[in-house]
């Protein structure tokens, strides 16, 4: 995907963002539960290796971590998807690095929504 983005339009930077953690409660029931916490870090481990000179690696993944490095209950719907606490965290640390032609957003719930309509539209 990143290779046909950069040969279609050549000039864009991505950001290539980690895979989120998720809270392996037992109060969350998955099946199948293959997906955890230790596949989604070496899924990043992976992830980080692409970055390069147009790639830019968001490790967005520690900064959703409790101390015990799972997805905070505070963060979550279900253990695995965000809710508006969590978006709040992504799109603190995406505005950083999200400019469009000098757009500066004065209403912080305005860049929000914003912000996660782009990161919905990207996924």
């Amino acid at each position: 995907i990143m290779a046909t983005i950069q040969q279609k339009l050549p000039e864009t930077e991505i950001i290539l963002l980690s895979v989120f953690p998720m809270n392996e409660s037992p109060r969350f029931v998955r099946t199948p539960n293959h997906r955890n916490n230790d596949s989604i870090n070496q899924l990043n481990n992976l992830l980080s290796n692409l970055s390069k000179k147009s790639v830019t690696y968001l490790n967005i993944h520690d900064s959703l971590c409790d101390e015990s490095g799972h997805l905070p209950l505070t963060c979550t719907i279900d253990g695995l998807h965000l809710n508006i606490t969590g978006y709040r965290v992504v799109s603190e640390i995406l505005s950083v690095y999200l400019q469009w032609d000098g757009i500066i957003f004065q209403d912080n719930n305005a860049r929000l929504r914003f912000q996660i309509t782009v990161y919905y539209y990207c996924t």
